[in-house]
């Protein structure tokens, strides 16, 4: 399914991405190829999706204005990522995100690259036109650590989260791209929320 919400022309500056994860199809034999410890993070069932190399796309969503947005979810990570970079290509202005630094940016381009498809997005952490809202707000350290779900739940924009990250895998093995859409849309709805009518003008004043 893509789900589309008027045009899918990218006509402002700042554009939001947010990725839903699932593990890998053939875990089991890359398991058998790198064996690792039992206690391997990447191995455990609720943390290969986290991971590049153990884990691919099934959703990716793109917002860049008040009503315009798309998620793309297909069934297939070769032509969700093929439809992504459709969109992206000549684009590199300014990107948004919620942990993209650590984990939506660099997951898309490992993945995008195995498939030979050329999405190029700022991975470095230090990048200027990279905007990481759980970055910019501590990411893991300590008392700052904060799921998107609890800032959008703080700064009042969580009307349209729906669901949880951690039931994706479910929808997909039962082949519900819809309930997928509405999560991730909810995730881009959100970080898009957060950033422009808070982190946005708050973090520049510093």
């Amino acid at each position: 399914m893509i789900n589309v919400n008027k045009t899918i022309m990218i006509t402002h500056r700042e554009i939001v991405i947010d990725i839903e994860t699932v593990p890998i199809d053939d875990l089991e034999l890359y398991k058998q190829k790198f064996p690792k410890k039992p206690n391997a993070r990447s191995y455990k069932p609720d943390k290969a999706a986290l991971y590049w190399t153990t884990g691919q796309v099934c959703c990716i969503g793109l917002k860049w204005q008040d009503d315009d947005e798309i998620t793309i979810c297909t069934g297939d990570e070769y032509d969700t990522l093929k439809e992504a970079h459709e969109i992206l290509k000549g684009y590199n202005d300014q990107y948004v995100s919620f942990n993209g630094i650590d984990f939506d940016f660099k997951f898309i381009v490992g993945r995008a690259w195995k498939h030979l498809i050329p999405i190029r997005l700022p991975t470095n952490r230090y990048a200027k036109n990279h905007h990481d809202i759980y970055n910019i707000l501590g990411g893991n350290y300590g008392s700052s650590k904060a799921s998107l779900a609890e800032l959008a739940y703080h700064f009042g924009v969580d009307d349209e989260y729906w669901g949880n990250g951690a039931q994706v895998e479910e929808w997909w093995q039962a082949k519900e791209w819809d309930k997928i859409c509405k999560h991730n849309r909810g995730d881009i709805i959100s970080t898009y929320r957060i950033w422009h009518g808070y982190i946005k003008n708050m973090y520049r004043q510093f």
